[in-house]
């Protein structure tokens, strides 16, 4: 096992010895597959807070702050990093893979295939990826780069191709293992945190997360929603759900789930073609300086700008004002399938300020309440492959996903001082 930092240290950087920062560092620059990469799996390296945007409120049409934290600082510029690292650091030291002789299958059901290979190389796994025949064409060489092979395949059989390929314990999937959960609750939710603490400071919002959106089909939602949910149960966690989401254990974050935002997808795209063309009348009419601008757009691309849609939604129809904080998420500018394509021409900047005031005024039913979708939730969960039971997690289950980190963390330890 090459040496990986523990859940600790990712969650307080401090922790780690100036010789392990300047390594990650260096790492970081020049060499993507130094496994000194692996440090650079925390989220903020406890001097300046995670990355993020804080998203102008011309593009929004609500006072309320909405600050988008990306995955572009992650080793393979991904949240899924973190819960590739967790899956294979856990399944190192419960003994159940082997670094260097055993090759893990790689479901890639998001964009997460590219992230789970890099992540596989850097602890000395040989993986195989199985994706859609679909997938962005930059992937086979993305994987290529990292030593990694690529299978396609059609969507509907991602998964069970993958389980189909070996041992179900060879199989590196996100949306059934704990793990994935665990880094977000532990090391993402602490970032959340740590960064509404430090934006207050700069008098932005009040200290707190008040609202906390991200894809309802992602680990994130689960694990981090969750975590903050059990620190402030004031607050709402949004899950946000496009037609083409191929969810993992959507129903498993019911308990903290607050409301599901429905976001159309070509309507994203339209309205990230129209900021684009409209950078230079944003620029000189709501005075929105070029660089926040570009970050927004090029940055946070078609997977966030989803959920700015739906924390814009929120903020308006929660009455939000300038005291509360926002914060949603993107997956950073990963190896995605093709987002769906819209024939139609770009906005002017008039019709993108109109689709920015009807996102949630134009259609109240954009928000649901997730208690009422929680049986729709638990119907729509698809069958797990190797057919374990679906069940609904309760506050016992997350509680018990936050207290394994200790062992985790000690595992961790006893295999380094080996």
């Amino acid at each position: 096992m090459n040496p990986s930092p523990t859940y600790a240290e990712l969650k307080n950087p401090e922790k780690l010895s100036s010789e392990r920062l300047i390594a990650a560092k260096a790492a970081a620059a020049s060499a993507p597959l130094d496994p000194a990469n692996l440090d650079n799996l925390r989220r903020h390296d406890g001097q300046l807070p995670m990355p993020h945007v804080l998203v102008p409120s011309e593009m929004t049409g609500t006072s309320a702050p909405i600050a988008m934290v990306t995955g572009n600082s992650m080793p393979t510029g991904t949240h899924h990093a973190g819960a590739a690292w967790a899956c294979l650091a856990e399944g190192i030291t419960d003994g159940t893979i082997t670094p260097g002789t055993d090759c893990l299958i790689i479901p890639d059901t998001g964009g997460w295939g590219f992230s789970a290979a890099a992540v596989a190389r850097l602890m000395g796994f040989d993986s195989e990826v199985i994706a859609s025949n679909e997938c962005h064409p930059m992937l086979e060489g993305a994987l290529e780069s990292v030593g990694t092979t690529l299978t396609r395949t059609t969507n509907e059989t991602i998964v069970s191709t993958a389980y189909g390929r070996g041992e179900h314990r060879l199989v590196l999937d996100l949306n059934h293992n704990p793990a994935a959960w665990r880094y977000h609750a532990e090391i993402t939710a602490a970032a959340l945190e740590d960064l509404s603490r430090r934006l207050h400071k700069d008098h932005v919002g009040r200290g707190c997360v008040d609202v906390f959106v991200a894809e309802l089909s992602g680990a994130g939602i689960l694990g981090a929603g969750a975590r903050l949910r059990m620190s402030n149960d004031a607050m709402r966690v949004v899950g946000v759900r496009t037609p083409s989401a191929r969810g993992p254990a959507i129903n498993d974050g019911v308990p903290y789930l607050t409301d599901v935002a429905k976001i159309n997808e070509a309507e994203c795209r339209r309205y990230l073609e129209g900021m684009r063309d409209a950078a230079d009348l944003l620029v000189e009419e709501a005075f929105i300086p070029m660089e926040p601008l570009d970050d927004v757009v090029e940055v946070i691309g078609l997977n966030g700008m989803r959920n700015v849609f739906a924390a814009s939604m929120m903020a308006r129809q929660l009455a939000l004002d300038h005291t509360s904080l926002v914060i949603c998420t993107s997956s950073g500018q990963h190896l995605e399938p093709a987002p769906l394509l819209d024939a139609s021409s770009p906005f002017n900047y008039d019709e993108v300020m109109q689709v920015i005031a009807s996102l949630h005024d134009g259609d109240p039913s954009c928000v649901e309440d997730a208690g009422s979708l929680a049986q729709e939730l638990a119907d729509a969960l698809p069958a797990h492959p190797m057919g374990e039971p679906n069940t609904m997690r309760d506050a016992a289950f997350w509680e018990q996903i936050i207290a394994k980190t200790t062992r985790v963390d000690e595992a961790i330890e006893k295999i380094r001082s080996q």
